[in-house]
């Protein structure tokens, strides 16, 4: 996540990144900007400390491994210059200290954990998700991101 001070530096390269990179704009199904400022996020670390309410002020929504995976590499390649907060939103695993990666939705990941792997619920159980016939969820695919 980005600091207060660095918020319009992050979005102003992302939005140049991706209004000139066909792929990275490609990858991309929806973009999310949530500006909230660090004091109202310490104060609700502070009302309720759970890691739940750890909330990402930028969300990029990307489908499948390949276009994740590209993506990720071109933010690296975007902000590298840019510290981050070196905090993680809530079930994220680190790429930097700004960039974070996750898979699937929060309020699924806390309704659901069972169709998650492993205890920080980053990635989906592709096998439980498809052989559940009682969830929402789109059918999945297992996969984990390259991070280096």
């Amino acid at each position: 996540m980005p600091t207060d001070d660095k918020m319009m530096i992050v979005i102003q390269k992302l939005l140049e990144g991706i209004a000139h990179d066909d792929q990275l704009r490609k990858s991309i199904n929806d973009l999310k900007i949530k500006p909230y400022p660090e004091e109202l996020l310490e104060i609700v670390r502070t009302l309720n400390p759970s890691p739940e309410n750890d909330f990402p002020k930028i969300v990029l929504y990307v489908t499948g491994k390949e276009s994740a995976q590209y993506a990720i590499k071109a933010l690296r390649k975007l902000l590298h210059n840019i510290p981050g907060l070196n905090r993680a939103p809530a079930f994220n695993q680190k790429v930097t200290d700004l960039i974070y990666v996750t898979q699937g939705d929060r309020s699924d990941k806390i309704n659901y954990p069972e169709f998650y792997k492993g205890p920080a619920t980053i990635y989906f159980d592709a096998q439980k998700i498809n052989e559940a016939e009682h969830i929402s969820i789109f059918k999945q695919q297992d996969f984990e991101l390259d991070l280096d």
